[in-house]
């Protein structure tokens, strides 16, 4: 009965500890998710001003030699964007464009909207969810708990290894963070560029840096 006890004790402690650890992981990635949001806050604060300079200027851009676009490989939410972009960009210039322009960044900045909230989801939270459920966190704590009750010493030298698995598993989910925002920093360009890049992207006709999976 004794030794069930303590077996009960020993296993709600591993647990504790492991709690202990998700949290703090998640503390970190929460703190991550806030500077996402800022920057796509900011970006949507400053919009309207973005998209009225650029329907202003584009409203009397025109191609000079322009030439069929593919739109293949494009998903099907950035075909009408990429067409629009090239009649426009091909409109007779005795025709006003402004108010068709600011209608089309108006779409490309929803689309975008879109494509980096998934691009977060997928390719930052899953795959940090993964890097987290894959970690050797588990093994660790289950192994300094056994030798906790065997050998105190070497389960100080556990700990030790503990710490640096959690410190590895942080960094990792921290290179993921500035790997991803390196892109979403591309789109959410404050001057407007982000926009433009998107449609020079979908205007050549390649797949995008960030898409729908």
């Amino acid at each position: 009965m004794e030794d069930l006890r303590s077996k009960r004790e020993q296993t709600a402690m591993l647990m504790k500890e492991l709690h202990v650890c998700q949290a703090e992981i998640d503390r970190f990635r929460f703190s991550l998710a806030i500077q996402f949001f800022q920057k796509l806050s900011t970006f949507h604060a400053r919009l309207p001003m973005i998209i009225a300079a650029l329907s202003r200027d584009f409203a009397t851009r025109r191609l000079i030699d322009p030439k069929p676009i593919s739109l293949d490989e494009l998903a099907p939410q950035d075909v009408p964007i990429a067409r629009d972009a090239f009649v426009l960009m091909t409109t007779k210039k005795n025709q006003d464009t402004h108010m068709l322009w600011k209608i089309l960044f108006s779409q490309a900045a929803e689309r975008l909207h879109s494509l980096i909230l998934n691009d977060w989801a997928i390719n930052f939270y899953q795959k940090t969810d993964d890097l987290i459920n894959h970690s050797e966190m588990i093994e660790v704590l289950l192994v300094k708990e056994l030798f906790n009750r065997f050998n105190p010493e070497l389960a100080n030298s556990i700990e030790a290894n503990r710490k640096k698995t959690f410190d590895d598993l942080q960094q990792s989910v921290d290179c993921t963070f500035k790997s991803r925002m390196k892109v979403w920093n591309k789109y959410l360009d404050l001057t407007g560029k982000g926009l433009l890049h998107y449609l020079r992207e979908v205007r050549s006709g390649s797949p995008l840096v960030i898409q729908d999976f």
